[in-house]
């Protein structure tokens, strides 16, 4: 007995993947949102202070799990973008304070801030993980 696997548009999608319940009712948009690198210790302390929802990406140049998730992060900038959701870079090995000042111990880490408060941490390359906890810190207000 063959199962049917959910379409898309016409399309099937692949049975070997697994679709979040999400997923198959509310395509998420491919389009890039904005992301700005934060070049500096002291623009990185006030950023982290924003009323709004700030993710920060802690990155270097050579680390490829960091390179992989740049679109996958710019994605979610563009689906959070309606609910002032900002989202920054800092480049570990070119604001080195950064790391010890914010606890960073591997890369990519991703920190949500409101107002100074951390609220979550992400510490690997998991974009899934990334939205569920941004959609749970924009809920909680």
């Amino acid at each position: 007995m063959a199962t049917s696997s959910p379409r898309f548009n016409g399309l099937e999608s692949d049975p070997k993947i697994k679709h979040t319940e999400r997923q198959i009712h509310e395509p998420v948009s491919c389009a890039l949102g904005d992301i700005s690198e934060i070049k500096d210790f002291h623009t990185l302390t006030k950023v982290t202070r924003s009323p709004n929802l700030v993710v920060i990406g802690f990155v270097a140049e050579w680390c490829e799990a960091c390179t992989n998730m740049k679109e996958k992060v710019s994605v979610l900038a563009n689906r959070w973008a309606d609910d002032d959701v900002a989202f920054h870079y800092v480049d570990v090995d070119k604001v080195p304070r950064s790391k010890l000042a914010y606890g960073v111990r591997q890369i990519p880490t991703f920190l949500l801030y409101r107002a100074g408060v951390r609220k979550r941490d992400v510490v690997r390359s998991d974009d899934g993980l990334l939205d569920t906890y941004i959609s749970q810190t924009v809920n909680a207000l």
